[in-house]
């Protein structure tokens, strides 16, 4: 493996988001699987509603328990920090949530499209309009869960605990 590849494959098999791509190559590793998510999610409303659920019994590298909730902070996280992963701002990503816009541009409250039940580890994300891309969004590392104790600033050489081994 290139030393160039080799930071991007630690990200992703470290941290682990509600969905994630089949290790293969070719077409196979296009595909999205359960990541933290117990299954791919349930898609209602005509592709305007996704839930999903936590596996059970996940940890983080510390220890902590992993909840529905974490994500919510994950999502709201990047926003905060502003980080674009390559794109021009997270807007140009997460923008199809419902909330996602106004959150961003007031750089508080809450993204109301994202509610959690951390009991039952549900997760429910409605979208402003359907979206065929939005389940490969879930797959993309910059979302997957952290600890909601987690600074809000870049963490790329002070990394925050994660749900991979």
């Amino acid at each position: 493996m290139a030393w160039s590849n080799y930071g991007l494959n630690v990200v992703y098999d470290t941290y682990i988001p509600l969905l994630t791509y089949r290790h293969a190559s070719g077409r196979a590793g296009s595909q999205d699987i359960p990541g933290v998510a117990r299954s791919l999610p349930r898609i209602t409303d005509h592709g305007g509603m996704y839930t999903l659920y936590l596996r059970r019994g996940l940890r983080y590298s510390d220890g902590e328990a992993v909840k529905a909730s974490d994500f919510k902070f994950a999502v709201e996280r990047l926003f905060r920090i502003g980080s674009s992963g390559g794109f021009s701002g997270p807007e140009d990503v997460y923008d199809d949530i419902v909330g996602a816009t106004r959150f961003e541009g007031a750089g508080c409250g809450d993204v109301s499209g994202i509610t959690t039940d951390d009991r039952a580890g549900r997760m429910v994300i409605r979208l402003v309009r359907p979206a065929r891309s939005f389940s490969g969004k879930l797959a993309m590392t910059w979302v997957a869960p952290v600890p909601p104790g987690t600074p809000v600033r870049n963490q790329t050489f002070d990394p925050p605990p994660a749900t991979g081994p």
